[in-house]
């Protein structure tokens, strides 16, 4: 929250979540205090299927996520265990929501998401028969042109079409 560290798991998870064919509407960052964490994640479950955190699982005294959201959802929680780590994944099933927390750490969120929660999700997708669209991006570097100059070299390929006639 001070600015000393990146949050590159939004910007994983965002990529990972969009192959899957899961719209991200909404980051939040929330600093290590039980009631904005809590408030936050009861704003995310009013408007999401789907909440994902990161980080808070370890063993630290700042450590707050697991316990905050015990505190909110009675009930239990399937553990993923952390092949690199210390702090084990949760997933929760509440009511018609999904809780995903994963551990803040990028070397550990990344293989655990990959390993764990891909599959869990195409599972989810497939058992709800969730209508997906895959959503594909490419990047094009361009230098040393004015953004209009850009604009106009690249605006056929960001026209959307629609898909049927």
């Amino acid at each position: 929250m001070l600015g000393h560290i990146v949050n590159t798991n939004t910007a994983y998870l965002g990529q990972k979540l969009a192959e899957l064919g899961i719209d991200v509407y909404r980051y939040t960052t929330v600093g290590d205090n039980p009631e904005r964490l809590a408030n936050s994640i009861k704003e995310a479950l009013k408007r999401s299927d789907i909440v994902v955190t990161t980080g808070g699982l370890g063993p630290t005294v700042d450590d707050i996520t697991a316990a905050t959201i015990a505190k909110l959802i009675p009930e239990k929680a399937r553990l993923i265990r952390n092949k690199v780590g210390t702090a084990p994944g949760l997933i929760i099933e509440y009511k018609d929501k999904v809780i995903i927390c994963l551990p803040g750490p990028p070397r550990e969120m990344e293989p655990m998401f990959q390993n764990d929660i891909t599959p869990y999700l195409r599972k989810l997708i497939t058992h709800y028969s969730l209508l997906t669209t895959i959503i594909k991006s490419r990047t094009i570097k361009l230098t040393g042109l004015s953004e209009s100059k850009i604009d106009a070299k690249v605006k056929d390929l960001l026209t959307l079409k629609p898909l049927l006639p």
